[in-house]
């Protein structure tokens, strides 16, 4: 294990300096993050509590929910509409499987 150390010192020297400079720059990356997380809080709290809540957008998703909660009738016309029709068709023989085929 010595010997390896020995051997290969420069590699694990740069190796560890590029994981020391990288922790580094994870830690004082979380903080900027962290202050900046705060200050868009403020700014949105600030900002929400200028605007208030808009009245009319509740008017209306109120009345859109309600007629969302309204049942639908369908009838057997509008069910056939939506459903395709299906065409029978006669079964296939070895024959018409052979010209397929070719």
């Amino acid at each position: 294990m010595l010997d390896f150390i020995k051997d290969h010192y420069l590699i694990i020297m740069i190796v560890l300096l590029f994981l020391i400079f990288a922790l580094i720059g994870y830690i004082i990356d979380t903080i900027k993050n962290k202050k900046r997380n705060e200050q868009i809080k403020e700014t949105t709290l600030e900002s929400t509590e200028e605007i208030g809540e808009p009245e009319a957008e509740t008017e209306i998703n109120e009345e859109v929910s309600k007629e969302a909660e309204l049942p639908v009738e369908e009838t057997e016309e509008d069910i056939k509409k939506m459903v395709p029709e299906v065409e029978e068709t006669e079964p296939e023989t070895e024959e018409d499987k052979q010209k397929d085929s070719n």
